[in-house]
């Protein structure tokens, strides 16, 4: 009998993004080995399809479905829904014979620690850091609530149960919350290899460059690669940059390409439906991007540029294939920096033989982000490790509900006070 013999996934949402597709990517393999998948989405935001293809391997639910009060005007806000009460007799039923809890951010950490860590005092948890900034609450104001936070998170699970999916991440936990967090493991984040790969020759003579991902304040390289798209037609006036996606900053970046005079050259998509990634992407010169995107487009033998979030110098660390560890699209780290013209320019004036080299060192560095990998390390973590939480923690709520009103006006007045600024 494999352990855990059904493991309980909680999450925010369901949007198209690097968290959802390890998600996805973990309770396919999990599944395929025998092990029941129970995912909890705290709100119903969704993307369709990618939800349907979950669906296969796990059984979702959400938590607005199950409120006490159904008819709540928060029910679509997670910093709300991370405390509001569900029936406790669904809830019940939900977390019967669940044998471990993994968490996939604060806010579901948050309704872990109000609503199952008491239930499931002996049941193992894990929390996923799918950003070095996640659980970093020193932008979030007023002061009193940025503590809360940082209580509950240093309170309410072992060290061990942090999953660090790079080395930057743990760096930023020792900053953050100190020595325990010294030594921890550092996981591959897992993708999915299929066997289709891109024809160098044919990729070499494009001059098509793309970006999948979330238009967002963190993912700063979509307005630097425009900014640098006058250098890079001097290189190529042929070249084309496709950008896909969608997200808070979707109009913004669709004026800052106006506003560059780019309208001919940089063409904003909106969002990708799931299962249409490999086919848009098939046919790119390369890929800049981050995260398990920037991987999947590597592991496909696309030349993988990446885009370091929270930069605001427009500079690459280049190839992904040239890196070595976990760490690849973190602002701050020990690698040399260049622009992106220069980097498309090596690239393009290379012959083919060089591309295809470049393709195939890509793939060989994405195999090492491998889901089946980063499987066997998390069960054989899960079976080693204690991973109990502290049930003597409990949530402050009309400190709670005040920090939360707080922090969303004063987010209204200045939009580094935000949540989601700490990125």
């Amino acid at each position: 009998m494999p352990f855990p013999k059904k493991i309980l996934l909680l999450h925010g949402a369901f949007s198209l993004g690097g968290i959802e597709t390890h998600i996805l990517r973990l309770a396919e393999e999990l599944h395929g080995r025998g092990i029941q998948v129970h995912v909890l989405l705290l709100t119903k935001k969704h993307e369709s399809k990618l939800l349907s293809e979950l669906k296969k391997f796990a059984v979702v639910q959400f938590a607005a479905d199950i409120l006490k009060n159904p008819s709540s005007r928060f029910r679509n806000n997670l910093q709300f829904m991370s405390v509001m009460d569900p029936i406790e007799s669904e809830l019940a039923n939900i977390l019967q014979d669940v044998e471990c809890v993994h968490v996939c951010g604060v806010w579901s950490l948050v309704f872990y620690i109000k609503h199952v860590m008491r239930k499931l005092p002996h049941t193992k948890v894990v929390c996923g850091v799918y950003h070095q900034n996640e659980f970093n609450f020193r932008s979030i104001s007023p002061l009193f609530f940025q503590k809360q936070l940082f209580n509950l998170v240093n309170q309410s699970i072992p060290a061990e149960s942090m999953l660090f999916f790079n080395e930057k991440s743990v760096d930023t936990a020792l900053d953050l919350y100190g020595e325990k967090y010294t030594g921890s493991d550092v996981f591959p984040i897992g993708i999915k290899f299929k066997a289709d790969s891109i024809y160098a020759g044919i990729n070499f003579r494009s001059r098509k460059i793309i970006s999948v991902g979330r238009i967002t304040s963190f993912k700063t390289y979509n307005f630097k690669m425009v900014e640098a798209f006058h250098e890079i037609l001097k290189i190529d006036s042929s070249f084309e940059y496709h950008i896909y996606g969608d997200g808070e900053q979707f109009s913004e970046l669709k004026q800052f390409i106006a506003s560059q005079g780019m309208e001919k050259s940089v063409f904003l998509h909106g969002s990708l439906p799931y299962q249409d990634f490999e086919k848009v992407i098939s046919d790119a010169f390369a890929f800049v991007g981050s995260g398990t995107a920037l991987l999947e487009a590597a592991a496909m033998g696309i030349p993988a540029i990446i885009g370091i979030e929270s930069d605001d110098q427009g500079l690459t660390y280049g190839l992904l294939s040239k890196l070595t560890g976990y760490s690849y699209h973190e602002k701050g780290l020990n690698f040399p920096l260049q622009t992106f013209s220069n980097c498309i320019a090596d690239i393009a004036m290379a012959d083919v033989d060089a591309y295809a080299m470049i393709s195939e060192r890509s793939k060989i560095r994405a195999s090492e982000f491998s889901i089946e990998e980063f499987v066997d390390l998390y069960l054989n973590y899960l079976k080693k490790n204690t991973l109990l939480p502290d049930t003597n923690i409990s949530i402050d709520m009309p400190k709670y509900y005040a920090g939360i009103f707080s922090c969303f006006a004063l987010g209204i007045m200045d939009k580094k006070k935000t949540f989601s600024a700490r990125y």
